[in-house]
């Protein structure tokens, strides 16, 4: 078990989602993984998405995805995890 989150995520479902375009082409997906009605967070999981499935995602649906991690930052007292590799599945 620790193996897999040490290497990538699988099957991770929220309901929090929300897609950017990338200002020099692409879209990215950020996860927010904390409960509803959580006053203040910040996006929890990023991964970029080919542009065929950044228009068929909306703000808050829920999604199953896996991936690789590539990266992990600390950002304002959380962590970002940045996946490659990323599969999407929407619910």
């Amino acid at each position: 078990m620790a193996e897999s989150l040490v290497w990538g995520v699988k099957n991770r479902v929220s309901a929090a989602i929300q897609i950017h375009k990338k200002f020099f082409g692409g879209y990215e997906v950020y996860v927010d993984m904390d409960r509803p009605g959580t006053e203040w967070s910040v996006s929890d999981v990023t991964f970029d998405i080919p542009e065929y499935l950044a228009l068929q995602l909306t703000k808050g649906q829920l999604i199953s995805f896996h991936g690789t991690i590539d990266s992990v930052h600390r950002f304002l007292g959380s962590c970002q995890v940045i996946l490659k590799d990323v599969s999407v599945l929407p619910q």
